[in-house]
């Protein structure tokens, strides 16, 4: 019988190079506690001996690690930095994605514990110091206020996920709704109905936090299903103050259905005259905010990204996996149309 080849183990790795056992793990999994120098030679020397993981010695780490998670990582956080005024965590959709959350976390056994980093007196930085001496690893970022904004926080401490995609911070995994799937969705149930002039109104930072996916797959439906004379620029609003911005764009272009995210563009129309739907449709993009309003359009599927995201971030804990990574990975949730009373057919 032939000869199993003999697997490299850890400690063939740290005895050919004179280090610790200890510090090649640390080494192998990406952890702080060896040098950068010393780091990049136990990588070379693994991988000329071809060193593979043990699949059965990860599922026993893995393991041991989860009997004790209660204990070392009890907590999640979620670092929110919006203002008092508009916080995100009172929205509809935040708190369904937060129920979500929760539910998956008591089935790991942490709790959820949301941080308003404005809030603090401290800085970013102070308070990733805070968290860390609590025995927090796990960080969820919450969608920036302000897209541009970034956050100060010692990333190599923490497994982290972010809820969509802000740009301003470094490579993580994100989850996010399927903003391009959506919007498919919207047209398609928009022309079952006979709409042909279809406009799409957002606020200026709500475009450019979902790093205008909406935007862009609005423009690849009105090229692919829209002729030319009724392709209706896009109207993106910086201040939610300046109604008139948008009644002279509405006058203009003459869309028979607005699609957009804020129950103001519905007001809008309502208060200059319009009848909804006779007169104009209305669909929303985030249904679920404005459920006193009933409107037809996307229900983003929130309480189900809440599970997802507890549930990457706990394989992150469990492989101890911390850093920043090398190329932004992402889970997208695609949404489901919901029939209200704001469009009609035509």
């Amino acid at each position: 019988m032939a000869r199993l080849e003999q697997r490299i183990r850890i400690k063939d790795i740290a005895k050919s190079i004179g280090v610790s056992p200890m510090a090649v793990s640390l080494a192998l999994r990406n952890q702080p506690g060896v040098s950068d120098k010393t780091r990049k030679r136990i990588l070379s020397k693994a991988t000329e001996m071809g060193y593979v993981a043990d699949p059965a010695m990860t599922a026993l780490s893995a393991y041991r690690t989860r009997r004790h998670s209660r204990k070392e990582f009890a907590t999640i956080a979620i670092l929110d930095n919006w203002p008092a005024v508009h916080d995100w965590a009172e929205f509809a959709s935040a708190s369904l994605l937060l129920d979500g959350a929760r539910e998956s976390c008591s089935k790991y056994g942490y709790q959820l514990e949301v941080f308003r980093t404005v809030k603090q007196s401290i800085s970013d930085r102070r308070l990733s110091d805070i968290l860390y001496s609590r025995g927090i690893r796990g960080l969820v970022i919450a969608p920036l206020c302000n897209p541009e904004k970034t956050l100060d926080v010692d990333w190599s401490k923490f497994s982290t996920i972010t809820i969509e995609q802000p740009f301003s911070l470094p490579d993580f995994h994100y989850i996010s709704p399927d903003y391009l799937w959506d919007i498919s969705q919207v047209w398609r149930k928009l022309m079952e109905r006979g709409y042909e002039r279809i406009g799409l109104v957002l606020p200026h930072e709500a475009a450019e936090r979902v790093q205008y996916h909406w935007a862009a797959a609005h423009m690849f439906e009105q090229q692919k299903n829209a002729p030319q004379s009724k392709r209706l620029p896009m109207l993106y609003l910086k201040d939610y103050e300046k109604k008139a911005t948008f009644l002279k764009w509405l006058k203009q272009t003459k869309p028979d259905v607005v699609i957009s995210k804020n129950e103001v563009i519905y007001r809008w129309l309502r208060e200059d005259g319009y009848s909804i739907p006779n007169d104009i449709g209305y669909v929303s993009l985030t249904a679920c905010d404005e459920p006193h309003i009933n409107p037809a359009g996307i229900t983003q599927n929130r309480r189900l990204m809440g599970k997802l995201l507890i549930d990457i971030l706990h394989g992150f804990l469990m492989q101890q996996s911390s850093g920043i990574e090398a190329a932004k990975v992402g889970t997208t949730v695609q949404g489901t149309w919901t029939e209200g009373t704001t469009i009609r057919s035509l």
